[in-house]
């Protein structure tokens, strides 16, 4: 076994703890925590760091119910308003505007404890505020990053695009890529994200969505004019395209795709049989790189609960450095500890190729993810329409056209 595996081995021990099974109180308090995803290791995974708070506070229990991630933003708010949503919630930072109303707000907590929130990075931090109050405790830092299969680019004689690379030398090496039964790129799942990352705004001055930027028109008319060329593949309405792509790229059938530090979960449990590395996203035309805008997720007090004593000692828990370094060893999450963040460079991303420089490249350059009031329409009429550009069923501009106008609806 190699030093770095041995070391891997030895902190995810120090992460789970002594007693696989955590010896319960006489009077245990239960809670539920709603959660996303949770197929596979995925699912492990969480319900390790459920034990976790058992194992601290053997008073409480906490299980872990999974919702489909495109079943939970509307799954969320009906829940709330049943009263079935439980006591734990997890939040994403883009969706946060539009589902705070299901959790109480934690500062009154923090500020009554002395909880010290420093230990976070400040950006994930930010995330998790809104009007003062902090919502979330974050687990990990999603700054999204491009995958690349080192052996399909030396097969093609291309060279892996430097740090500062263009949205343009992004189309040319998705074409230079393309090969039998071999996708240039996998499919663009947030155009909004990787337009930011361009330096293109989708923001009005009023804090509303517009999509007048003609370099908004461009982008979309290079994404089907791959498309067409099946340079990049074409994903159904409904399809979770990340799952999608992240299939593709482990099977060696597409040369690149976007995605963030958590996929390295299910690349670390799969025999990958390729050499794999990590680029920062196009950037602006000047090469001035990626402005890439930083996701996070977290864990909050269900508005609804009646345990929210217990709801919040348990997403300190959940959220607390041993938490964070099990998911770090595992590949699941950045660390949004920044005590924690070389844990995950050194392990879970040790064999990946510049992945250590692509991350700090991309955080020291990360801008805020700016959303809309009603983000989440927003990023369902793109789920909806966008294809519609891609199959030439309505020009870029139509379907841009159509998305503002049904926005502001």
């Amino acid at each position: 076994m190699s030093a770095i595996k041995l070391l891997k081995s030895a902190v995810i021990s120090l992460a789970v703890g002594i007693s696989a099974f955590p010896a319960y109180a006489e009077d245990v308090t239960e809670l539920k925590w709603v959660m996303w995803g949770g197929g596979g290791a995925d699912g492990d995974v969480w319900r390790h760091l459920a034990s976790l708070v058992s194992e601290e506070h053997p008073d409480l229990k906490v299980s872990v119910e999974f919702i489909p991630w495109g079943d939970y933003w509307t799954k969320l708010p009906i829940l709330s308003a049943s009263g079935q949503i439980g006591d734990i919630v997890t939040m994403q930072n883009l969706r946060l505007p539009n589902f705070h109303q299901v959790m109480d707000p934690l500062t009154p907590y923090i500020e009554r404890d002395g909880f010290d929130t420093s230990v976070f990075t400040a950006a994930a931090l930010n995330a998790m505020t809104l009007n003062d109050d902090v919502y979330a405790l974050s687990f990990g830092l999603g700054p999204t990053v491009m995958f690349y299969n080192k052996d399909i680019f030396e097969a093609g004689g291309v060279d892996v695009p430097e740090f500062g690379w263009t949205w343009d030398d992004f189309v040319k090496t998705a074409q230079a890529l393309k090969g039998d039964g071999i996708y240039g790129a996998g499919a663009i799942s947030s155009f909004l994200g990787n337009s930011r990352a361009t330096g293109v705004s989708y923001i009005g001055e009023d804090g509303g969505l517009d999509l007048s930027d003609p370099a908004l028109t461009d982008m979309m008319a290079d994404l089907a004019m791959l498309a067409k060329d099946e340079v990049m593949p074409i994903v159904s309405a409904g399809v979770n395209v990340e799952s999608f792509n992240r299939g593709l790229f482990d099977n060696g059938t597409a040369a690149m795709y976007v995605d963030g530090p958590w996929a390295l979960l299910s690349k670390n449990n799969e025999e990958i049989n390729f050499t794999y590395g990590l680029l920062p996203l196009p950037g602006p035309a000047d090469g001035s790189g990626a402005q890439t805008p930083i996701g996070t997720s977290g864990f909050g007090v269900a508005a609804a609960s009646d345990k929210k004593e217990a709801a919040w000692r348990a997403v300190q828990v959940l959220s607390g450095e041993k938490a964070l370094l099990y998911l770090a060893a595992q590949g699941r999450a950045l660390p949004s500890r920044t005590a924690l963040r070389d844990i995950w460079y050194n392990l879970a991303a040790s064999e990946v190729e510049n992945a250590n420089a692509a991350l700090n490249y991309t955080l020291d350059r990360a801008v805020s993810f700016d959303v809309t009031d009603n983000w989440n329409e927003v990023v369902g009429l793109f789920g909806q329409y966008q294809i519609n550009a891609l199959t030439g069923e309505s020009t870029p501009a139509e379907v841009l056209e159509t998305i503002q106008k049904l926005s502001a609806q």
